[in-house]
C-alpha cells in the first residue's frame, strides 16, 4: 500500500512508498542478509518524529530514513554500541548527531525490512541558492519593516521563480550579509519589500542562510499623465520648489496603472518650458516620464521630465515656484 508525503521544492518532504511486507519479510530484502549502503533523510528517531529530535551518545536505537528516488521507501536503521559514526562537523560523533531531517548514508546488514548499522555518515547540506523578494521580516509584513543589527531572527521570501512558494529563512549572527548601499550591512538591511539573493542550508528541518546580499532594484522608467499631487487631484494643483513631495501618474506601460512617485531633495527636474525647473513644475494633468527605483507600487524618482505642462494658476515668473497646494 503506497502513502504519500508531499514533496516542497527545497526537498525538505518526499513522496514516500511504504515497503511491502509479504510473510513478515519486505519483498526488497530478499531471502538472505546482504551489506547495503542506504542514503536518505531521518524521519524519526527512536519512533519520534518531532522536529530536532535525536539519538543519546553512547547507546543503541533506531531511526527511519525515507530513501530512493522513484520507488522511494521508508526504511528502520537500527544502531548499536557498536556502530560508528561520522560527521564532518562533530569531532566526537555519535548516535546524537542522528537528528530528524538529518541527510544520512547509512552502511550494514539489510534483513527484513531493516539495516543493521555497521556505520553511519552524516552528510552536509547542500546549500540552496535563493533569490527573491522579502514579505515579512520577524513575523512582520508592515512595509520598511527590518531587522535589527548583530541579532538573530527571521524573514519570509517569495522566490523570483515560483510566486506561489513563500519561504522562512532564518539568520544567525554569523550570517554574512552584503548591501552596496551599505559600508557596514547587517541583518538591518534586510527589509520588507528587499529584493536579494540568499545561501541557505537545511538544517535540521529549516533554512538558516550563511549569506544575504542585498539586490540593489533596477532603475525602471514610467510615462503617463499625472492625476494628483500631494494627494490632491484638484486642476491645477503643483508641487512645491522647497521640498520633497509625492504624485501619481496613470500609465498603462506594462500594465502599472497607477503608481505613486516619490520625490526627494535629490530628485532632479527637466522641462523645457523652464529654466530652473522643480517640483513645482509638476501639476495635474501635466505629461511626463520619470526614472526610479520601483518598491511595492511606489517609484521613488531619480530624475523626472515634464513632457507637456499641466495647468498652473496664474503666477508672477518670481512666484511661479511657491505655488500652494489646493
Amino acid at each position: 500500500m503506497l502513502s504519500r508525503l508531499r514533496r516542497s521544492h527545497l526537498g525538505l518532504t518526499f513522496l514516500m512508498a511504504v515497503v511491502v511486507v509479504l510473510g513478515g519479510s519486505a519483498v526488497s530484502a530478499g531471502a538472505t542478509a546482504r551489506h547495503n549502503a542506504l542514503p536518505g533523510i531521518v524521519t524519526s528517531v527512536n519512533g519520534v518524529s518531532v522536529a530536532g529530535t535525536c539519538g543519546s551518545p553512547a547507546s543503541s536505537g533506531d531511526f527511519t530514513v525515507v530513501t530512493g528516488r522513484r520507488a522511494l521507501a521508508i526504511i528502520t536503521v537500527e544502531v548499536t554500541t557498536s556502530t560508528t559514526f561520522t560527521d564532518s562537523a562533530d569531532t566526537a560523533p555519535s548516535f546524537a548527531d542522528i537528528c530528524v531531517a538529518s541527510h544520512v548514508k547509512a552502511l550494514g546488514t539489510f534483513s527484513s525490512g531493516t539495516l543493521s548499522a555497521s556505520s553511519v555518515s552524516v552528510l552536509a547540506p547542500r546549500p540552496r541558492h535563493l533569490n527573491g523578494i522579502v514579505t515579512s521580516v520577524n513575523g512582520v509584513s508592515t512595509a520598511d519593516t527590518c531587522g535589527a543589527a548583530t541579532t538573530a531572527g527571521s524573514f519570509r521570501l517569495v522566490p523570483a521563480n515560483h510566486a506561489r512558494l513563500i519561504l522562512t529563512v532564518g539568520v544567525t549572527t554569523s550570517t554574512a550579509f552584503t548591501d552596496s548601499a551599505d559600508t557596514a550591512p547587517s541583518f538591518a538591511d534586510i527589509c520588507v519589500g528587499s529584493h536579494l539573493n540568499a545561501v541557505a542550508t537545511v538544517s535540521p528541518g529549516a533554512l538558516t542562510a550563511s549569506s544575504v546580499t542585498v539586490v540593489a532594484p533596477r532603475p525602471r522608467h514610467i510615462q503617463g499623465i499625472v492625476t494628483s499631487v500631494n494627494d490632491v487631484s484638484t486642476a491645477g494643483t503643483c508641487g512645491t520648489s522647497s521640498g520633497p513631495g509625492s504624485f501619481t501618474v496613470v500609465t498603462r506601460a506594462h500594465g502599472q496603472g497607477i503608481v505613486s512617485v516619490e520625490v526627494t531633495s535629490s530628485t532632479t527636474f527637466a522641462d523645457s518650458a523652464d529654466s530652473a525647473p522643480s517640483f513645482a513644475d509638476i501639476c495635474v494633468a501635466s505629461h511626463l516620464k520619470a526614472l526610479g527605483t520601483l518598491l511595492s507600487g511606489t517609484l521613488t524618482a531619480s530624475s523626472v521630465s515634464v513632457l507637456v505642462s499641466g495647468h498652473k494658476p496664474h503666477a508672477s515668473h518670481h512666484g511661479r515656484h511657491s505655488h500652494s497646494r489646493h
